[in-house]
């Protein structure tokens, strides 16, 4: 036993470095770029109670405050741990949670986080977001102060998820930025009671999120180790030359590849601001994996752009150019096309061509008028010369560049008389005809008033099915609401020149398919006994009815030339389609910019409540392009693979809905 003793003695003599070097100054530590806690494992004060009530818990047990719920009071019930940090850079943090009281899924969901000595936390998907307090903006939306973020759960089930989002509505992934190896804290503090906490994991950007969720994984404990390697951090190879970009054109600038070099082969992540330190401005967006800038200016200015490159481990680099956004110059603002326009729908019924003949008694509407069509999109004003049969000047400032004028798009109605015409378009740089003339536009055109001797559908009715009487009859691109009609009960009828035919052909396609054959008038599309409708209640959906007139009965002999027309059925209360504002949007401001565009515009939206806000674009025959389920408070869209045409955006649902008119351009 003395010989034991001894020996033990002077292993100590002779090795007291290394093992005191096996002290760890922290509880956790990562291990390889991966740190996993068991939250039942945590020192926890009053309040807080470990539990086993809920199945499918990793470890012993989870968390669950039961005491006082703190929704905008941060540091009580405070756990603190501490985390040694061997490899420096970027974590995203995670916990593994559930909602513990009842099934509603947006209460019982949140608890506060905070790391006060983190180099940089925040919540970030393609817009970053910091803790009030932090001193650094934007913030997120909801509460908050003191460096505290209130991170949710919203993964839609009653299960454990490793759903941890910041920002309400915006739903943002969290992450932790070390810029150097050390010891940093990790504070939680209560908030909702019966938000139950199992597993906290902190991964590496170079660790995958599989790997990190593996509930095989055992805490990392701290165990003391040797000193990590230093790292270097990336510089500046090729800088970032100066841009320059124009009102109303769209910008799309990649920086190289090259512009920042790392000397230890770290993959490098980028992220862009103002030199400032403040968001690019709103029109702009930086794509990070792609490294491109893209937006359309609306207005002159000069803008100092930082562009951030990270290693993922502590290191990084910065490079700055400028961007500067120029009027057009005049040779480049032209007029460029005229599009014939339905005042009654404010929809697009085609572009007109030189020398073309306008036949009123085949036109959808005889409430017509002409848009001129600019490039760019916006231009100083239009002065728009029509002669001939009709001699008018226009001058317009405001976009659309309507030739007998509009309010906010909803377009002034004109019947033209028969006779031939010259329609004139020239874009100024001022208001009101002012400034430098552009390129001007002319087309000739002549209107005549020539109904058609062969038989065909000329239009379609839409059947009170209850009563037998005509509704209405029916627009092409009109939408049609069940919650405002007289029944839900209805059919559709082809009316035809002359008002008896051999038969009618009528095939309706899209959210439903029906085809209807009729030899006897009236021409129903789901058929009549002797006048008597029978009943259709259409699904909420898009639609195309064509009918073909025949000369002889059952769809036999020659046919006529087919008629088809596009609808829209939707069930909404007090649905409008148009701009307008009702009592319940009355603090909901919604801004649109660029408009008119070319590939792309911005949503922004102020006032609104803590409910999503749906989002849905038509196009001019009604069709459904786009929908998001929430818009963000500076929503960038693109419809760069649509056609140029009027569209409809729709921000909201039922009696919280804003609708605004866009225009694409070429």
């Amino acid at each position: 036993m003395k010989n034991y003793i001894s020996y033990l003695l002077l292993v100590l003599l002779l090795s007291p470095a290394k093992l005191f070097a096996q002290t760890c100054p922290a509880v956790y530590e990562d291990k390889n770029g991966l740190v996993v806690i068991e939250t039942e494992n945590l020192n926890l004060p009053s309040g807080w109670q470990r539990k086993t009530a809920a199945s499918n818990y990793t470890g012993s047990g989870y968390i669950d405050w039961t005491g006082a719920e703190n929704f905008n009071k941060t540091g009580v019930g405070l756990i603190e741990t501490t985390i040694r940090i061997n490899k420096a850079g970027r974590y995203t943090f995670q916990w593994r949670n559930k909602v513990g009281i009842g099934t509603v899924l947006t209460e019982h969901n949140d608890t506060w986080l905070r790391f006060p000595d983190a180099s940089d936390f925040y919540g970030q998907a393609g817009r970053t977001v910091y803790p009030y307090g932090s001193g650094k903006t934007p913030n997120p939306n909801g509460a908050g102060s003191g460096g505290w973020f209130k991170v949710y759960f919203n993964a839609g089930t009653t299960t454990w998820a490793w759903a941890t989002r910041v920002s309400d509505r915006e739903s943002l992934p969290v992450f932790v930025e070390f810029d150097k190896p050390g010891v940093y804290k990790l504070q939680i503090s209560a908030r909702s009671k019966g938000h139950l906490l199992d597993r906290i994991v902190m991964f590496h950007s170079s660790v995958s999120a599989s790997t990190a969720q593996n509930l095989s994984t055992g805490e990392t404990k701290c165990s003391g180790g040797t000193t990590p390697t230093p790292n270097r951090a990336p510089v500046v190879a090729n800088a970032i030359p100066n841009q320059s970009a124009t009102v109303g054109i769209n910008v799309n600038y990649t920086f190289p590849s090259n512009t920042f070099t790392d000397a230890d082969g770290d993959a490098l992540t980028y992220r862009a601001s103002l030199t400032s330190g403040s968001a690019l401005p709103s029109w702009l967006s930086f794509n990070t994996g792609s490294r491109t800038f893209s937006g359309t200016p609306p207005s002159t200015g000069t803008f100092n752009i930082r562009v951030t490159a990270t290693d993922g481990r502590g290191g990084q680099a910065t490079d700055d150019f400028t961007l500067t956004v120029n009027q057009p110059s005049t040779s480049q603002q032209a007029v460029v096309s005229f599009t014939l326009m339905n005042a009654a729908t404010n929809q697009e019924i085609k572009t007109l061509t030189n020398g073309e003949q306008l036949n009123l008694s085949t036109l959808p509407t005889r409430s017509l008028s002409i848009r001129a069509n600019t490039n760019p999109g916006r231009v100083g004003s239009v002065v728009m010369v029509l002669s001939g049969t009709l001699n008018r000047t226009q001058k317009e400032t405001g976009f659309p560049y309507s030739l007998f004028g509009d309010e906010a798009g909803n377009y002034n109605g004109w019947t033209p008389a028969a006779g031939n015409y010259t329609l004139r378009g020239t874009p100024y740089t001022g208001s009101g005809g002012s400034g430098t003339a552009g390129t001007a536009y002319s087309i000739n055109f002549s209107v005549v008033d020539q109904t058609s001797t062969s038989p065909r559908v000329v239009s379609y009715s839409l059947i009170n099915a209850v009563t037998n009487q005509q509704i209405k009859e029916l627009t092409a691109g009109e939408q049609i609401n069940l919650a405002t009609l007289p029944t839900r009960n209805l059919n559709i009828r082809a009316n035809t020149s002359p008002a008896t035919v051999g038969s009618v052909v009528m095939r309706l396609t899209g959210t439903q398919t029906h085809s209807r054959t009729e030899t006897g008038a009236p021409y129903a599309l789901f058929g009549d006994n002797n006048g008597d409708y029978h009943n259709w209640t259409p699904k909420v959906g898009n639609y195309t009815l064509t009918g073909t007139t025949y000369s002889g009965a059952g769809g036999q002999g020659t046919a006529g030339t087919p008629y088809a027309l596009q609808f829209t059925v939707i069930d909404r209360s007090n649905a409008r389609f148009g701009i307008e504002d009702n009592a319940e949007t009355a603090g909901l401001t919604v801004t649109t910019y660029p408009n008119p565009f070319v590939e792309s515009f911005t949503i922004q939206v102020k006032g609104r409540e803590e409910d999503k806000l749906p989002v849905t674009i038509y196009d001019a025959q009604g069709r459904q392009v786009l929908q998001l389920s929430d818009v963000k408070p500076d929503q960038l869209i693109r419809l760069d693979k649509n056609a140029p045409g009027l569209y409809l955006l729709q921000v909201g649902e039922g009696h919280r809905t804003k609708r605004h008119k866009l225009m694409k351009t070429q």
